[in-house]
């Protein structure tokens, strides 16, 4: 929960290092250590994340199956992905990518290198975006569970980088569907070239990051961690701008890195009120009864008070989203109480992901009420435990 500084600048690995060295305590992975998968899925449901994009006719251009290594047939892509892409996805020197690829033809395109992967919740904005990977489009709610619009949730992908271009990946099928490297059908995606990847845009905290290429696409990541956000930089930007260089046709300038740091805080400060921000996470609403799927949500901390807010971003599907420019923050309060009314912050006992937040009655004709949250894994909710139960003995301490 360390605020990161309102900088910007667009010279690559100096401006990533001032980012990093600022508040992290976290040692740095050596440049030659294998990126991760890095972003975690937080489950809604099963259509959320794991609704494979259509592609009605993509169908019959669908690649033949590649040839799969003898020791590899019966391994199952779940859990080995990155193997997966390395050894047959992108496994030939000599002929384009084993994908099904629903924006343009395979056979237009030449041999690639495989560089990264890595398991990403994408948020697609933009009606290009969207096209060919639409939004999962879910009911909102209001705080107490009653319907209350929509709002765009993410969709679980793989993000693929080579040396030419940018794969956003549909997951492959569950186990016991045919999920064998051998059995396995060409993977859904959408292509873009790495050399029309224009901004980087880091989120408030660290909690997303914005991918802009030149051909007016725009996606969202979702990031569970300032590390996993930090290493997507970290790759991205030198291979970006080589094949910038290298190839010319979008112009040899460096991929732009910046943050949108000032905008959201002015923006959070029309709808939430003066003060200074200590902490802010994406996480998950939840109910304990009526069967409804979680809603996300952005939990900030301020000095005084903690405000559970809906984010959407612009274009991303959600009727509050329509009319701002792509990937642009919004948000909408959906509730606010001070931290001198919390009386406990715990961690869920079944889940180490679940956290609740108990605040006072704050009169005799309203009882107590919680807020059940879930972060992305059980280190993120540990993190939000502590900054919650920070900020309530410091504004508990301002009483005295």
């Amino acid at each position: 929960f360390t605020p990161s500084p309102a900088r910007r600048n667009s010279s690559g690995d100096a401006f990533l290092d001032e980012f990093w060295s600022a508040g992290s305590t976290t040692s740095r992975r050596a440049p030659s250590d294998p990126p991760a998968l890095i972003i975690g899925d937080l489950p809604t449901s099963a259509s959320t994340s794991a609704s494979p994009m259509p592609s009605p006719q993509a169908r019959s251009l669908e690649p033949p199956r590649p040839q799969v290594p003898q020791e590899y047939k019966s391994l199952p892509v779940h859990g080995n992905e990155q193997l997966y892409f390395k050894a047959v996805t992108f496994s030939s020197a000599s002929t384009p990518p084993a994908l099904n690829i629903l924006n343009v033809s395979a056979q237009t395109l030449q041999p690639e290198k495989y560089l990264h992967s890595w398991q990403v919740n994408v948020v697609p904005c933009g009606p290009e975006s969207t096209e060919h990977t639409p939004p999962l489009v879910k009911p909102n709610r209001e705080f107490h569970g009653e319907l209350a619009g929509d709002y765009a949730s993410h969709r679980l992908m793989f993000l693929a980088v080579t040396d030419k271009g940018v794969y956003f990946v549909a997951p492959p099928l569950p186990p016991g569907e045919g999920a064998t490297f051998d059995a396995h059908p060409p993977l859904s995606c959408v292509r873009l070239p790495l050399a029309s990847l224009v901004r980087l845009t880091i989120g408030f905290f660290f909690q997303r990051l914005s991918l802009t290429f030149s051909t007016s696409h725009l996606f969202v990541l979702l990031c569970s961690t300032k590390e996993a956000c930090y290493d997507l930089l970290k790759c991205l930007a030198p291979v970006a701008n080589e094949a910038r260089c290298n190839d010319g046709t979008y112009g040899e300038s460096k991929v732009r890195i910046d943050n949108d740091d000032k905008s959201w805080l002015t923006h959070f400060q029309e709808v939430a009120g003066s003060g200074e921000v200590r902490g802010y996470r994406v996480v998950r609403q939840q109910w304990k009864s009526g069967g409804r799927d979680v809603v996300r949500r952005v939990l900030v901390v301020m000095e005084d008070r903690l405000v559970l807010a809906d984010e959407s971003y612009g274009q991303d599907g959600s009727t509050a989203s329509q009319l701002l420019p792509p990937g642009t923050p919004k948000l909408s309060i959906v509730d606010v109480d001070s931290l001198k009314n919390v009386v406990e912050v715990r961690p869920a006992d079944e889940d180490p992901r679940q956290i609740t937040v108990v605040f006072k009655q704050k009169n005799t004709f309203r009882r107590g009420h919680k807020w059940r949250l879930m972060c992305w894994d059980g280190r993120e909710a540990e993190k939000v435990v502590e900054a919650v139960r920070m900020g309530v003995a410091a504004a508990k301490a301002t009483v005295k």
